[in-house]
């Protein structure tokens, strides 16, 4: 009796929008994946694009070619999610529908995860790896800017590639994700908790039909879900950073104000005061806005002498060694005459009073955070 081996079975996720020119080119290209022996199913994620993609995809007559359209919160990573809840097969490859991923790799990303791999991605920068010609100095900064970005998360040479593959499994047991912009595959790998993640080199294209999707806004997307993504792996160093970079900016707003109303000709005494009250709203907004966004969505412990505590040990005590540092001066005119030494004076004092903010910030929210995660406060 001649013992028989299951063939591996790959689900393709395929997000598109606006896409339909491509389709045929790659169902005709994925075809070839069948000849390596693999049980293939391709699912297409369609955002509503009503450019003909649903007669496309009907006219190819393919049974294992599948199409799902998508009404509401579309996106490409929210495609991609969609995509791998309803894929039937033990592995899944994402990729897009543009032909710049080459579909003749995907047996080789999936071996690679038969042999233990948590996650495969297709690499432009590994040994073997290139990039077609075509691209722009800028293109080629702004793809090494954002792997750059990514470096506290994976030591990878590309992880902002969007050809990648998983095993199914793996995907099911990812922790609370929450994509945001193109790069799901970061994403995944973060929340999925892939520790053997492993690239494979292929030869990045240039798009054949339609345009590009990338824009300045999915480029700002990237950096929110680089600090979402910080947030959720590291978070009291990330709470720590944001803290103090909000910081930072009060004392840049701070000698902002102070300097264009002592040159407007504004009583020292009155443009100090007023100073002082738009770095702590600054301060106040960017840290509830960045810092502790993540406590508006969760049960936390809003009670009144939880908000004092923070209250008392941050922006008030910044502004009170403000103006002891500035009100020493005589009058209005010894301000003017000797701004620009005062300005230093006042970086100074901004920088100890910051300090101050800091040694409370850490006695008190990070005290919480360590101890009791639940009850943070709410500003």
């Amino acid at each position: 009796m001649t013992d028989s081996i299951t063939p591996p079975r790959v689900s393709i996720v395929v997000p598109t929008y606006k896409e339909a020119e491509n389709i045929p080119h790659l169902v005709e290209r994925i075809e070839k994946v069948f000849e390596a022996g693999f049980v293939v199913e391709l699912l297409i994620v369609d955002d509503d694009s009503r450019d003909g993609t649903e007669e496309v995809v009907a006219s190819l007559g393919r049974p294992w070619v599948r199409l799902a359209v998508r009404t509401s919160d579309r996106g490409l990573s929210q495609a991609v999610v969609e995509g791998l809840r309803q894929a039937r097969y033990e592995y899944v490859v994402v990729m897009d529908a543009d032909l710049s991923h080459p579909p003749e790799k995907i047996p080789e990303l999936v071996t690679t995860l038969i042999h233990g791999a948590d996650m495969v991605f297709g690499s432009r920068y590994v040994a073997g790896g290139e990039i077609a010609e075509g691209w722009s100095v800028f293109r080629w900064l702004n793809s090494k800017v954002a792997t750059l970005l990514a470096r506290p998360f994976t030591s990878i040479k590309d992880p902002m590639a969007g050809f990648f593959a998983l095993p199914r499994e793996r995907f099911l047991q990812a922790d609370h994700l929450k994509p945001v912009g193109f790069k799901i595959g970061l994403e995944l790998l973060v929340k999925c908790q892939c520790r053997d993640v492993r690239e494979v080199p292929i030869r990045f294209e240039e798009r054949r039909h339609g345009t590009s999707k990338l824009n300045l806004r999915e480029q700002l997307n990237y950096v929110r879900h680089i600090r979402l993504l910080a947030t959720y792996r590291y978070p009291h160093l990330a709470a720590l950073v944001q803290f103090l970079v909000v910081g930072a900016s009060g004392t840049f707003v701070n000698l902002t104000i102070l300097t264009l109303l002592i040159g407007g000709g504004v009583a020292a005494q009155v443009a100090l005061g007023i100073a002082i009250l738009g770095s702590m709203t600054s301060n106040y907004a960017l840290n509830r806005r960045f810092t502790f966004s993540y406590a508006r969505s969760g049960t936390l412990d809003s009670s009144r002498s939880a908000r004092s505590v923070r209250r008392r040990t941050t922006q008030p005590r910044s502004g009170c060694l403000h103006a002891f540092r500035v009100s020493g001066r005589k009058s209005p005119r010894s301000v003017e005459l000797s701004w620009a030494p005062g300005r230093t004076m006042c970086l100074a004092g901004a920088s100890f009073s910051k300090v101050c903010c800091l040694d409370s910030f850490c006695s008190t929210s990070f005290h919480s955070l360590f101890s009791q995660p639940a009850r943070l406060i709410v500003l």
